[in-house]
């Protein structure tokens, strides 16, 4: 199984605005960056991963990505749609010989390689779907599409499979079931947490200093 991960990007300057309480804007993209390059670094871990495509329209993402053995970089047309570049994204990948593709956004600060890594195996079966809800289980913060071209459905391929944005976890179950593909979906704390809103990151905090806890015995 050849997976390919796609991680899609805004601006960073433009990243985080419902911060914009609690963080001024260089703090804002310095976050954005950090987390990018948190979730980098756990795809090129990660046994379970060929190769990660990093879609922005941002040249400055592009460059941290390029920094990446095995990251590559798809430029993101000014007025295009996040949905809309993901399945050109994953029919791009196909054409790349990728037989699954895991999107992945890349504001998931606690993400861990054990994460990706059950994902793929949990969707190595063919026409299967892995989804990984937010904490609310409202939003998806994993989506892994075993093969590739589930991505557009159709005789045009016009209609997408993929709808990020509020309310996209039950949205993808019911297109998965649609199309009859095995459904599974994988939670944990780790993968569950995007910081959105200010107390995603007063929880953040709180989770990172407890990771940081020695254990006792």
């Amino acid at each position: 199984m050849k997976v390919w991960a796609v991680v899609p990007m805004k601006p960073l300057k433009l990243a985080k605005r419902r911060l914009a309480d609690v963080l001024d804007p260089h703090e804002r993209e310095k976050l954005a960056e950090d987390m990018l390059r948190h979730v980098l670094d756990v795809l090129c871990q990660s046994g379970g991963i060929d190769r990660t495509l990093v879609v922005s329209r941002d040249p400055r993402v592009a460059s941290i990505a390029r920094e990446y053995t095995g990251v590559q970089t798809l430029q993101e047309g000014d007025i295009t749609e996040l949905n809309t570049a993901l399945a050109r994204a994953s029919l791009i990948l196909k054409a790349w010989g990728a037989t699954g593709v895991l999107v992945l956004p890349g504001d998931l600060p606690l993400l861990t390689v054990d994460d990706v890594d059950r994902i793929v195996s949990l969707g190595s079966e063919w026409a299967s779907v892995v989804i990984a809800p937010d904490r609310h289980r409202e939003g998806t913060n994993a989506l892994l599409l075993t093969p590739p071209e589930l991505a557009s459905q159709g005789e045009s391929g016009a209609e997408i499979f993929f709808t990020f944005g509020e309310g996209s976890f039950q949205r993808h179950v019911e297109r998965a079931r649609e199309l009859g593909t095995k459904v599974h979906i994988y939670e944990s704390d780790t993968i569950a947490l995007d910081l959105d809103l200010p107390e995603d990151l007063e929880l953040y905090r709180r989770m990172s200093e407890e990771r940081r806890q020695p254990e006792t015995i």
